[in-house]
């Protein structure tokens, strides 16, 4: 039989167990309210407005759920989508080639995910949109708020380009961005505007400068864009 000693030094990580349950079931508990806190956030929040309590939330665990890749949209594809953004190029081969190319596209891609990647990689792009020049009257950190951002989309606009050029072997890529907006239940019925209609695609950097809420368009969230149509 073991001595008191040898008893002892058995039992006792037996009586840190329920020590080690308190602290996994406070650790568990914390990252299931982080995965719950950006679905709240949408749930709780408009395009308009966004939940203080669900603003406060967010910014709680924001480092913890930027870290694991947990702040989705959660907006799916329903009731409402939004616009999708697709990536047009033209690349000039040197042996006078030319290719013009979509991405994403239905056609090429394929299987669905791969199509998937693509759609992901022109709406991260036009996430960090803004417009190529704002009026002089805007206030300062309206203005620097607008440079940091048009910097970003330049880099990562620039960026796929010279993927292009690496791709294709020559500098003659052009890119440009563009917008295939939704017809509205009411063009559909009445005039039977199909949702492919040549009007409803649009060059983004062609937009008008959102002079009336160009603070709110450039602090928006994701959290409260609409999610495109795939």
């Amino acid at each position: 039989m073991p001595n008191s000693d040898q008893s002892d030094v058995c039992e006792a990580p037996a009586a840190d167990l329920p020590k080690l349950w308190w602290l996994w079931s406070i650790l568990i508990c914390l990252h299931l309210t982080a995965v719950l806190i950006p679905p709240f956030t949408f749930i709780s929040s408009s395009t308009q407005a966004l939940s203080p309590l669900a603003a406060d939330a967010r910014e709680t665990f924001l480092p913890y759920t930027t870290f694991l890749h947990l702040n989705h949209g959660y907006a799916f594809f329903a009731p409402d989508p939004g616009p999708s953004h697709l990536i047009e190029y033209r690349v000039e081969k040197d042996d006078g080639t030319v290719i013009e190319q979509t991405f994403p596209d239905k056609k090429r891609h394929w299987p669905r995910l791969l199509y998937h990647r693509h759609f992901m990689l022109s709406e991260q792009l036009f996430s960090d949109y803004a417009p190529p020049s704002i009026p002089d009257s805007e206030p300062d950190e309206v203005r620097a708020e607008w440079r940091r951002r048009r910097d970003r989309y330049e880099a990562k606009f620039e960026s796929f380009r010279r993927h292009l050029v690496s791709m294709y072997g020559t500098e003659k890529v052009t890119l440009k961005m563009i917008e295939h907006a939704l017809p509205s239940w009411s063009d559909v019925q009445n005039g039977g505007l199909k949702i492919n209609d040549p009007s409803l695609y649009q060059t983004i950097d062609e937009w008008p400068v959102p002079t009336d809420d160009l603070e709110d368009f450039l602090n928006s969230s994701e959290l409260l864009q609409d999610l495109p149509t795939p």
